[in-house]
């Protein structure tokens, strides 16, 4: 998808207001499906205003001096005459504010941290508060290390992360696609991938809400699971909520052991997450992938695992290449 917010001839155009209706309507709704980038979009229009401010019209200075000359005249003070807030001020202030907001936008742009894990990888990273963050294959997760000093502890994350939260008051959010997580000293693990989030809960108790949507917060408590799931990013998820299979809810996802415990879960989905882990690549079908499995899975050789699978679900396996299988029906 289109990031509008790195093409700098597109946001002149939008700030100058120049932008033609069907590209501005485009635009709206783009920043509708991405909350996240409002805020970016704010700084950018501060950066525009003061640089604008700074290519003032110059030739405006003699009516700036007249005009100053009189109401000092008139006023009639001599000993404590008003500031010059002559142009050439002016623009002496504005370069300063300049320089300022933009060292601080530099400061704050080389304080961004982002780690992206490769297929069949996994990150542990500590958190500026003490907390750490386990990150699973093909996942990304960003922070900025100046906003979370400032209390805008905010935690951006596309794939799945486990987290472990310093039980000392600390607490943060973690944004994933169209559900925000707010946590405060617990443990939890967040799955977010294609148009489904799923927030489990090992320890303590968190809240999830669905970004941009007036609803009342979704609180799961240890134990438990809730997972959204939607048609489209801009359709309104499905909240259901289920109960984490007990040995699990002991030791935390099972892809932080290589343990696993399924229930009633989409082959599709059991599929995909073994791809990852394991750097394999596995086709099906759309009949198989919708079949529901359950039982517990520890991970380790793709033939292993494939076999278990077709003999509890009713299927077979081709090894297609080195790399590569195939699932069929029996």
């Amino acid at each position: 998808m289109k990031n509008y917010l790195e093409d700098n001839e597109f946001l002149a155009a939008y700030f100058q207001g120049s932008l033609p209706e069907v590209e501005l309507t485009e635009f709206e709704q783009w920043l509708q499906l991405n909350p996240q980038k409002k805020a970016e979009l704010e700084e950018y229009k501060l950066i525009w205003s003061a640089t604008a401010a700074l290519d003032a019209n110059r030739q405006q200075s003699r009516r700036w001096e007249k005009l100053a000359d009189a109401l000092n005249e008139e006023k009639g003070r001599e000993e404590n005459a008003a500031p010059d807030w002559s142009p050439n001020l002016l623009y002496r202030i504005a370069a300063s504010l300049l320089i300022l907001f933009m060292a601080f936008s530099a400061s704050y742009y080389f304080s961004a941290v982002e780690v992206t894990t490769p297929t069949g990888d996994v990150v542990t990273i500590q958190l500026p508060d003490g907390s750490t963050a386990s990150i699973n294959a093909e996942s990304s997760l960003k922070y900025n290390k100046i906003a979370w000093k400032f209390g805008s502890r905010k935690i951006t994350l596309q794939g799945e992360a486990y987290f472990v939260v310093v039980a000392d008051g600390s607490s943060f959010s973690v944004q994933s696609d169209q559900v925000t997580t707010r946590v405060l000293g617990t443990q939890f693990n967040v799955y977010s991938r294609g148009n489904k989030v799923l927030v489990s809960c090992f320890e303590g108790t968190v809240g999830s809400d669905i970004n941009g949507k007036e609803i009342e917060q979704v609180i799961i408590n240890q134990g438990e699971f809730v997972s959204f799931q939607s048609e489209s990013q801009s359709s309104k998820p499905i909240i259901a909520r289920g109960q984490l299979h007990p040995l699990a809810n002991s030791v935390g996802p099972g892809w932080i052991d290589g343990n696993y415990y399924f229930d009633k879960t989409p082959i599709g989905e059991i599929l995909n997450e073994f791809e990852r882990k394991l750097g394999i690549e596995i086709t099906s079908n759309p009949e198989i992938d919708t079949i529901r499995f359950t039982g517990q899975l520890k991970l380790t050789t793709a033939e292993e695992l494939l076999q278990i699978m077709s003999a509890t679900a009713g299927l077979r396996y081709i090894k297609a290449g080195e790399d590569s299988y195939k699932l069929e029906m029996e």
